[in-house]
């Protein structure tokens, strides 16, 4: 960076953690750098973007969560520290630098390790063969019509949440469920005229409704929580007669309203009994089969990326092709193009787990074995892979939460299998 005259300029990293520390060696460097990633809260994201855009030097060190929605024509340099997931990632975090015509150079700084980041996220997001078997009996158990959290579900079962959402659609390509109207489950208020007044803008059964509404209301520090089911029950009405009255509150300016709690809703169309277990394991090999090959179908992406960097022919050609659109000739700029490649990248090494991880391994199973009830899970824990289940029993703070994150998630695997199957 500071070889290069100056310019605004996009850092992508895979980890939050790299980001600041990335940004930081900037700062010390005399460089207008700033980190941002998705842990930051939405107000400093707002500030940090709105500095990037407003200056022609300044330097943003980013994961993924920068970039949608950025129009800054004078990007002038686009730098991966570590590599992007795909090559539709590349294009699209590249295809940011030279809006306006100029010059840009976009620049990808690879080490073998960095591919171990990326393969073990995605093998991270696939759950566990008895976490798929959970969910599909969890949803056998509901009624022929249901209303479900997908939060919730993902706790329940150990999947991440926009895996939840991948199982759900399944099943409704599979003819099990159609989809519904989402609501809200939770309501709570924050009066603004004391509840006799609003009780007072009604007469006979009416005011009785609302009071009773308003009696049913837990109040906290400032707001007041309404349990919908609960007032259905007292007040013997249909659920949307409640909402409507509380909208109808909130309309007229008698209180602040907020809803929380989405529940997606559902309707059974082919059977899907609890009872009939057979049933439920062989859709539970189906979907498992499904997941384990869009893994292996992640995995061959990030290897794509891999290839293109080493530059063996015109990487701009590869790219377009890729696309379906080859070039005709070479870019004449790629590394490939100037002659600096093709690059050998060393192998990954696979070390041999050692004898304290094992140790690890069996003192951590026996004391959470409803947590690491798989060698998936096991692996997860093993190289820093969160999922619901570790962060609810607390395992992902643990000292010992990521010890092999050094090593290739498939390998960790097949070592915890062979002690554990």
């Amino acid at each position: 960076l500071k070889s290069s005259p100056t310019g605004a300029t996009i850092v992508y990293v895979s980890l939050q953690k790299t980001a600041v520390e990335v940004a930081t060696a900037c700062a010390a460097a005399g460089l207008p750098a700033k980190a941002y990633h998705a842990g930051m809260d939405s107000e400093l994201r707002g500030e940090i973007q709105e500095w990037f855009m407003a200056g022609s030097e300044n330097i943003v060190v980013a994961t993924i969560a920068f970039g949608m929605g950025i129009d800054k024509s004078n990007i002038r340099y686009v730098y991966h520290f570590n590599p992007p997931k795909s090559l539709e990632n590349y294009a699209q975090e590249i295809g940011r630098a030279g809006r306006d015509g100029e010059v840009s150079r976009c620049e990808l700084l690879l080490v073998p390790d960095d591919r171990i980041t990326l393969e073990n996220f995605i093998y991270g997001d696939t759950p566990s063969r008895e976490s798929i078997s959970r969910f599909i009996n969890e949803i056998a158990q509901q009624n022929d019509e249901f209303f479900i959290s997908q939060y919730k579900l993902s706790s329940a079962c150990d999947i991440k949440t926009l895996v939840i959402k991948t199982l759900l659609t399944y099943l409704e390509l599979e003819g099990y469920l159609e989809s519904t109207s989402p609501r809200y489950d939770s309501y709570s208020f924050k009066p603004a005229v004391p509840s006799a007044k609003i009780v007072s803008h009604f007469e006979g059964e009416r005011a009785e409704f609302a009071r009773g509404l308003l009696a049913c209301s837990k109040k906290s520090k400032v707001w007041f929580s309404i349990d919908i089911p609960e007032v259905m029950s007292k007040l013997n009405c249909e659920r949307s007669r409640v909402v409507k009255a509380l909208d109808y509150f909130a309309e007229k300016g008698w209180l602040e309203l907020k809803v929380s709690g989405l529940v997606h809703g559902y309707r059974k169309i082919k059977p899907l009994d609890a009872n009939d277990q057979p049933a439920i394991e062989d859709l539970v090999d189906s979907f498992t089969s499904r997941l384990q090959e869009r893994e292996r179908t992640e995995v061959d992406r990030t290897a794509q990326i891999i290839e293109l960097a080493k530059a063996v022919s015109c990487q701009a050609g590869e790219l377009s092709a890729h696309f379906g659109q080859p070039l005709d000739s070479g870019c004449g700029n790629c590394s490939s193009c100037v002659g600096e490649g093709p690059f050998e990248i060393a192998d990954r090494a696979k070390p041999e787990l050692p004898e304290s991880v094992l140790e690890v391994v069996g003192r951590y199973v026996a004391k959470h074995p409803q947590v690491l009830n798989s060698p998936r899970a096991i692996a997860r824990f093993l190289c820093g892979l969160t999922s619901p289940g570790l962060t609810r029993s607390k395992l992902s703070r643990d000292d010992s939460f990521g010890i092999c994150s050094e090593i290739p998630f498939e390998h960790v695997m097949k070592q915890v299998e062979a002690i554990n199957p």
